[in-house]
């Protein structure tokens, strides 16, 4: 049995212990929120940093499409707009569709990011005006939604 001294009152630790052990609970669910963000933290960037290789990829790729423009309409001078077509379908990369005198093409891979051209052929010493540069994501529809609403009732 323990003696107590005159004045002195016994350590009570229950309580000590109770608010030790719910700060520790505290600190390891902090902990592991911490881990859990960072992780996610780290996906995003990785994602955003592949995002950004890739838009700098199809810029390049743009840049290298239109100097091979260039140098087909420095070549070609006057020819028909038919033998015209038939020139670029052999030289110059990427999808082509003619929209009259106006040239659009898709440069970059099929599902993902693609570097979408229009080009207007001017003629003349100015031989061609850039109309559109947009990368775009091809979407396919016809999947499904992820259980979003379709807009019919």
């Amino acid at each position: 049995m323990r003696r107590q001294t005159a004045g002195q009152q016994p350590v009570k630790t229950g309580a000590l212990t109770i608010l030790l052990v719910v700060m520790s609970i505290c600190l390891a669910a902090l902990a592991v929120l911490s881990l859990t963000t960072a992780a996610a933290d780290r996906k995003l960037a990785e994602r955003s940093g592949e995002t950004t290789r890739t838009t700098y990829a199809l810029e390049l790729a743009g840049q290298q499409w239109l100097a091979q423009l260039d140098a087909l309409l420095l070549e070609a001078g006057d020819q028909s707009p038919a033998d015209l077509q038939a020139l670029a379908a052999q030289r110059l990369d990427g999808q082509l569709r003619w929209e009259g005198k106006t040239l659009v093409a898709t440069l970059g891979d099929q599902g993902e990011r693609q570097l979408q051209l229009t080009v207007e052929l001017t003629g003349g010493k100015t031989r061609y005006r850039v109309r559109g540069w947009q990368v775009i994501t091809p979407w396919e529809g016809g999947g499904p939604q992820g259980g979003l609403w379709d807009g019919q009732s």
